[in-house]
């Protein structure tokens, strides 16, 4: 995992800290957190990656493409499973409107392709690509969404104290 971790960092510094300088303070703090967000996103979905890359094709492809499968049968903690996959992306439709300026289904649009993009890659390293999960994702940015609409003119205000 040292290796993934050191990748992030150089992704951080190329990809925020040298923009530093070019941005305002505010959206520069944003940037960060919404960087450090998704490395915790990927860190808890995908990561270790570099170390599992030569033994992607020595194992079988694990699909669950019945919403609420788990759930349905009672199998694991399936209820505690639905519920983390609801908060992991929560963040998300709090911080990406504030980031983009975009609306909520623009929103649900990006973290649908982003959770996509994760449910489809976690059978390469020794996961299970499940649509609960990305229903799930999808459900909790739309709730982060709706949190943060109260947030949001705290959070400009914040930005302009900060831009100061």
């Amino acid at each position: 995992m040292l290796p993934d971790l050191c990748v992030l960092a150089l992704a951080f510094i190329l990809l925020v800290r040298l923009r530093r300088k070019k941005v305002p303070r505010s959206r520069f703090l944003l940037s960060c957190l919404l960087y450090f967000y998704f490395s915790g996103v990927l860190s808890l979905t995908l990561l270790p990656i570099l170390s599992k890359l030569p033994y992607v094709t020595d194992h079988t492809f694990a699909f669950n493409v019945r919403p609420f499968r788990d759930l349905l049968h009672g199998w694991g903690d399936s209820v505690g499973q639905i519920l983390l996959n609801i908060l992991l992306f929560l963040p998300f439709g709090i911080l990406m409107p504030h980031r983009t300026g975009k609306g909520f289904f623009l929103t649900l649009l990006q973290a649908a392709v982003c959770s996509a993009a994760i449910e489809l890659l976690q059978p390469f390293f020794d996961r299970t690509c499940d649509i609960t999960d990305f229903i799930t994702n999808v459900v909790g940015c739309a709730w982060g969404y709706l949190v943060g609409l109260p947030l949001r003119q705290p959070l400009r205000q914040l930005g302009k104290w900060l831009d100061y």
